[in-house]
């Protein structure tokens, strides 16, 4: 146990490393999914005459993560922290890019003093394009993807483990329990880094 202890222990500290990163990163696709419908909301909000702190007390009623992100920044305000100091903070500590964006343009309305909800529909319409954008790339790489995993994690494990079989029998090689075992295990791990792959190279949108 001695000498794998280096080793459990680097395996660990990895794991432990990366789980901050993974958590960032999914809370980012879950805003990133549910921002354009949320800010959608608060731009009619607000063209329907409310002001914007109002406005974004509705929206943080609304649809999923992005709606409670909204609620983090109403309930700052709530604390007595002016809403520039509210959006400001946000801004910095947001895990999506898209959302920061939107803060962004919300600081820069008020700060100027121009009209909120018609920058939130430029930047909305920017970000609805670059979304559009996501979702064509995605079907180009998903075909390539698909392809590639039948080919890998199908057709190369179907006549690879028959080719073993037929070779085992001509040459009276044993196998046991333990070698049908490994073999489903690996494809198994297989299977799982194809979903993982698949997974991740889903564009962060509401499809």
């Amino acid at each position: 146990m001695i000498p794998d202890f280096p080793v459990l222990f680097f395996m660990f500290y990895l794991f432990f490393n990366s789980t901050p990163k993974v958590f960032i990163r999914r809370r980012e696709r879950q805003i990133n999914r549910s921002l354009v419908f949320a800010t959608r909301y608060l731009i009619v909000k607000m063209e329907g005459g409310q002001p914007l702190l109002n406005s974004m007390i509705s929206a943080s009623r609304s649809y999923g993560i992005g709606a409670r992100f909204f609620q983090e920044i109403v309930d700052d305000v709530q604390l007595g922290k002016p809403i520039e100091q509210a959006l400001d903070e946000a801004y910095k500590y947001s895990p999506s890019r898209l959302f920061q964006l939107v803060l962004r343009q919300i600081l820069n309305a008020l700060r100027t003093g121009i009209d909120v909800s018609g920058s939130l529909r430029k930047i909305l319409d920017e970000i609805t394009r670059q979304q559009q954008i996501e979702i064509k790339a995605y079907s180009k790489r998903l075909n390539s993807l698909v392809l590639f995993y039948l080919i890998i994690a199908c057709v190369m494990p179907s006549l690879g483990i028959s080719m073993f079989l037929a070779v085992g029998s001509m040459i009276n090689l044993l196998i046991d329990m333990k070698t049908y075992t490994l073999i489903i295990m690996l494809l198994f791990i297989l299977q799982m880094v194809f979903i993982g792959m698949f997974k991740s190279i889903k564009p962060m949108v509401e499809i």
